[in-house]
């Protein structure tokens, strides 16, 4: 028989693009799912198409709660799960009807922990998933991933577009009240893979708001980011010292990420400062890295300008 998949996909206010959702994942050609709707007490109709599909397909339940925030209703979602393996789809996403028939296909081939397929982000949501027969598979046991992902290289932290054996959440869940709370429990859901499978075929649509980061208030909160960055490369360093530099080039993306975000320093001087510290001190060290990723580099070279530098860059992206 084959093994149940649980599907988990919080909601929250996403009555505009549920539907779409929805649609992608009752549509699979994987049969064997459950999908856990958690509804995050949506003040739109998101709640009401929930309960509507839920009528209309017999794997959907549906669980109604008060706003706690994104890693609450994931918990939430996991403390309910009866399948063999999990995976988690935000809710202004949507996947290929290939998602969840790729993922454990991959899983199962190479009895793995955690498989990935890779991802589609945009502002442009008219895209339509291909299902090419040519696929590069990349088997990793830990230490490997840990390199992919420092690296920023076919593996990021996003808790979507992967599927997890059941064991791999079976006592760790998310931080509740925080903001990158996927940069926060990576790591560690990383250090419990034997072995990861991560290939090359897109099966996963990430909806990215045409908004950017730049026009989005900036909140102290956001330094979550940096702080979770630390932690990894905390544990990169007594786990695995040899990739000591590859974290620290995810540091300092994260560092970046959240420093062009801070209007000026005179509203949040000690973050502003703590950002600009490590960056300095580990810049040059990161630069000097062949293996670092184009991109990083870049930006580090124009930090050497400047928040503000930075900053234009950013806008100018748009």
């Amino acid at each position: 028989m084959n093994k149940m998949v649980s599907v988990i996909i919080p909601v929250y206010n996403v009555e505009k693009y549920l539907n779409r959702c929805l649609d992608s994942v009752i549509q699979q050609s994987y049969r064997n799912i459950e999908i856990i709707l958690i509804d995050d007490g949506s003040t739109d109709n998101s709640g009401h198409i929930c309960d509507e599909y839920s009528k209309i397909d017999s794997r959907i339940c549906v669980f109604h709660k008060s706003n706690g925030g994104l890693s609450e209703a994931r918990n939430l979602g996991l403390d309910h799960v009866h399948g063999d393996f999990i995976t988690f789809i935000d809710s202004d996403d949507f996947v290929s009807k290939w998602y969840i028939e790729y993922l454990i296909t991959l899983i199962k081939k190479h009895n793995a922990d955690m498989a990935v397929c890779q991802y589609r982000e945009s502002a442009d949501d008219s895209y339509e998933f291909l299902l090419r027969p040519e696929d590069k598979e990349l088997i990793c046991n830990r230490k490997q991933a840990f390199e992919h992902y420092c690296y920023q290289k076919k593996i990021a932290q996003n808790a979507w577009g992967k599927m997890y054996a059941r064991e791999i959440y079976r006592e760790t869940r998310f931080t509740k009240g925080i903001l990158y709370e996927d940069e926060d429990i990576f790591y560690k859901i990383l250090d419990k893979c034997q072995k990861v499978i991560i290939g090359s075929q897109i099966h996963y649509f990430y909806y990215k708001s045409a908004d950017g980061i730049i026009r989005s208030k900036f909140v102290k909160e956001k330094y979550q980011y940096v702080v979770a960055s630390i932690e990894l490369v905390k544990y990169i360093e007594s786990t695995y010292p040899d990739l000591y530099t590859a974290a620290l080039s995810k540091l300092l993306w994260s560092c970046i990420h959240i420093w062009v975000q801070i209007p000026n320093k005179k509203d949040y001087p000690e973050i502003y400062s703590d950002i600009e510290k490590i960056i300095r001190k580990y810049r040059k060290r990161v630069l000097l890295n062949p293996r670092v990723r184009l991109k990083n580099k870049l930006l580090l070279l124009l930090s050497y300008g400047g928040q503000k530098t930075l900053r234009k860059i950013y806008v100018m992206k748009g």
